[in-house]
């Protein structure tokens, strides 16, 4: 399970696998490829690499308003 925490409220998800926590800043990150920005219903708003692999950053605001809508 991995669990998020926003204002104040918890979200828990089943997970198949977590790589690890990393860190990172702005200058780390980059844009993510067009076809996945014009996808609809993607949550992906930038990309990074971590140990040479390239990870997706989920957009967490957008994420934590849909989960909300979606169970109202």
């Amino acid at each position: 399970m991995l669990v998020i925490q926003n204002s104040g409220e918890c979200w828990v998800f089943q997970v198949d696998q977590v790589l690890g926590v990393f860190r990172g800043g702005d200058d780390d990150t980059q844009n993510v490829p067009v076809t996945v920005y014009k996808a609809s219903g993607t949550f992906t708003n930038k990309v990074m690499f971590c140990d040479q692999r390239e990870v997706g950053l989920l957009d967490d605001e957008l994420l934590i308003y849909t989960l909300q809508r979606r169970i109202s």
